[in-house]
């Protein structure tokens, strides 16, 4: 088993929390994935959701920022407590990330497998696996595509405990990267079965 030790405290001085635009109390959307909640408060909010989404979102784009290519079979991260006010835990990789040149473009692929053991960052502790994928061109016509899924994600921390689900998505291309509009988009279902929207305008 390979450990992988990181320091981010560099990408996690970033201000990581803005009010969130929409701060509805429910969404009407529906849907189903969750699971059953733990005491405490379920995910009730789109601000709670997106508040959420951008804390995991900072800890996925970082495992892929300090990642090389090659193939990672049950290498666990461990953070620092440089990265963060309460960082703790562990994260455990399967997976590959493969780089080639293709006709000039260069093209980075990431396909993660990520089982988070109370991986906390600041304000909450993730526990449960997630899909992570990446697909990253490096061209004048720039884009990056990038998603985030998983089910039964255990998350407490600032006054929720809940199982949910997640998917969440993050496109950048040579516009977005120009006006530093990064959005995040996707959704949280909470234990109760209701959708809510995680979109955030910026990275």
């Amino acid at each position: 088993m390979k450990k992988i030790s990181i320091l981010l405290s560099i990408l996690f001085a970033v201000t990581l929390f803005t009010s969130c635009n929409d701060d509805k109390d429910s969404s009407s959307n529906g849907g189903s994935g969750g699971g059953k909640s733990g005491s405490g408060k379920v995910v009730s909010s789109n601000e709670t959701a997106a508040e959420i989404a951008r804390e995991l979102w900072y800890i996925l784009n970082t495992i892929d920022s300090y990642t090389s290519t090659g193939t990672y079979s049950g290498s666990v991260l461990e953070p620092s407590l440089d990265e963060g006010p309460n960082a703790s835990g562990s994260v455990t990789i399967n997976g590959s990330k493969t780089s080639s040149v293709i006709s000039y473009t260069t093209q980075t692929n990431t396909r993660f497998t990520l089982t988070f053991k109370n991986f906390t960052y600041n304000k909450y502790t993730f526990s449960g696996t997630i899909e992570y994928s990446q697909d990253y061109y490096n061209t004048s016509s720039y884009k990056r595509i990038r998603t985030a899924v998983g089910s039964n994600i255990t998350i407490s921390g600032n006054g929720v405990s809940d199982v949910v689900s997640i998917d969440l998505q993050r496109y950048h291309n040579s516009k977005t990267t120009k006006s530093s509009a990064f959005p995040l988009a996707g959704s949280i279902v909470s234990s109760n079965g209701i959708s809510y929207d995680c979109y955030d305008g910026y990275e």
